[in-house]
């Protein structure tokens, strides 16, 4: 006898456990379509949001024949996105789909900005039955939040050696995507003149932009790509020729400014000349602008609030705009040097040492508790070089013909010394290889690959390190 579907009351999942379901694909992949019958093709799933906004952040999904790129937000039922309020939260402006677990197929949806959202419904594609679906679902969610990695317990059965020959290939894999996304974009930027791809200010842009994206992490990425998009750095450029004035149009560009809070003198007169630079500048600005809604402040660091950000971010633009560091970039890439002496000098290129309010302030109105020393963390300044500076001047050498860059961008990949550990790469280092130290950043980049997008999605059979324990648990049989 056949048993009839559960009724949505009869078995409740939480968001948290749908989105375990959602991650491993749960579902009939090819039974997944809008409620208008479009086909619908998750080709990038996206990064799980810990914080306010949507649940999946950077997708990529093809809609029907149309493909789109942004954010996925999951709920139990269809209405629960009105009752969330979603369809007032300019948060959730950049959602590309809506994914629920129950619905009415006539429910239409739309976001703060009035554009339609696509629902896929998923319970009568699932791959089990209901009450099974919530138990792995449960299950999934548990190692999630405890287990170490799913191969934790198994991976011993494999050489350290060819453990790590797996990562390195994946290192280079990393790289080489990063390198292929900087040539996508100067190709976006020259696509009407095909004869600028060697322009130094094309790749002024792609600094600017790759930097600025740095400087986001992964809570604060949009807004930041959206000023360097909205602000470009020959329009800054023109708009802002000293220091001051470069500050004042990013902050003011960025809706920080409007919203600051003046609860001193020190802020009220440092809040009344940026207004002022920015009240001069703005005449001629035409473009864009942000919120402070639209930036993420939920547990974070003082470090990594907005606006002592974007004052570091400053910095660093005005070295772009007005110091030629692209063209210093270029030298320092043009010669061999040992990694550790290469790496010293582009510190001092990324310096942000910091001086006036920003010493003292991290936000419009909030002190520190001591005064600090630098804008940008000399941690961060080493992410910058491995994952923007170092794939952007390959490509340059790629693209310029000159092999001497080439060579040395690869050469410092390999040698740069370990970076800070982070929960992923300690993870990595005790359950992968028994506790020993990543020793460069090159393995630190493949190890989180690695887990990205194998380890924390399961997706064992596909990586060679779990067809190394199957094969090896088939042998033993």
């Amino acid at each position: 006898m056949q048993v009839a579907e559960p009724k949505p009351h009869q078995h409740s999942m939480p968001e948290r456990f749908l989105r375990q379901l959602w991650l491993r694909k749960e579902y009939n992949e090819s039974q997944l379509a809008t409620q208008d019958n479009k086909k619908v093709t998750i080709l990038d799933i996206g990064e799980v949001n810990t914080d306010g906004g949507p649940d999946f952040k950077n997708a990529r999904v093809r809609i029907g024949t149309m493909q789109f790129s942004g954010d996925i937000e999951l709920h139990q039922f269809t209405e629960d996105w009105k009752k969330h309020g979603h369809d007032r939260d300019e948060r959730f402006n950049s959602v590309i789909l809506h994914v629920a677990l129950w619905g009415n197929s006539s429910e239409k949806l739309e976001t703060q900005s009035g554009r339609a959202v696509q629902t896929v419904l998923l319970h009568k594609i699932l791959s089990h039955k209901l009450p099974e679906a919530v138990s792995r679902a449960v299950r999934y969610d548990e190692l999630w939040r405890s287990a170490p990695l799913p191969c934790a317990s198994m991976n011993h059965l494999v050489e350290d050696q060819a453990k790590k020959d797996f990562v390195l290939h994946l290192a280079e894999m990393r790289f080489t995507r990063k390198e292929r996304i900087f040539k996508e974009r100067l190709n976006a930027l020259t696509a009407i003149d095909l004869s600028a791809s060697t322009d130094i200010k094309n790749w002024e842009q792609l600094l600017y932009e790759g930097i600025f994206d740095a400087l986001g992490y992964s809570k604060n990425r949009e807004p930041f790509r959206a000023i360097a998009n909205a602000l470009p750095i020959q329009r800054l450029r023109t708009l802002a020729p000293t220091a001051e004035h470069l500050q004042a149009a990013l902050f003011g560009v960025s809706g920080l400014l409007n919203d600051a809070k003046v609860s001193d003198t020190e802020t009220g007169a440092f809040t009344a000349e940026l207004q002022s630079l920015w009240n001069s500048i703005k005449v001629e600005y035409t473009g864009s602008h942000l919120t402070r809604t639209d930036w993420q402040w939920l547990r974070l660091r003082p470090h990594n609030f907005p606006p002592v950000r974007l004052a570091g971010a400053a910095v660093i633009a005005q070295r772009i705009a007005n110091e030629k560091m692209f063209s210093r970039l270029v030298d320092i890439f043009s010669v061999q040097l040992p990694a550790e002496e290469q790496r010293k000098i582009l510190h001092e290129l990324l310096d942000t040492t910091a001086s006036g309010y920003w010493k003292d302030y991290y936000d419009f109105g909030s002190k520190w508790t001591t005064p600090t020393l630098s804008l940008v963390g000399s941690s961060r300044v080493d992410d910058i070089i491995i994952n923007i500076i170092i794939p952007l001047m390959s490509a340059y050498g790629t693209i310029a013909g000159n092999e001497k860059i080439k060579s040395a961008s690869r050469e410092l990949y390999t040698q740069y010394r370990s970076l800070s550990s982070n929960e992923v790469t300690q993870r990595m280092e005790r359950w992968l290889f028994g506790g020993i130290k990543f020793p460069s950043a090159q393995v630190q980049q493949g190890a989180i690959e690695l887990y990205k997008n194998y380890c924390s999605v399961e997706r064992c059979k596909v990586c060679s390190i779990g067809k190394e324990i199957e094969n090896s648990i088939a042998g033993k049989k």
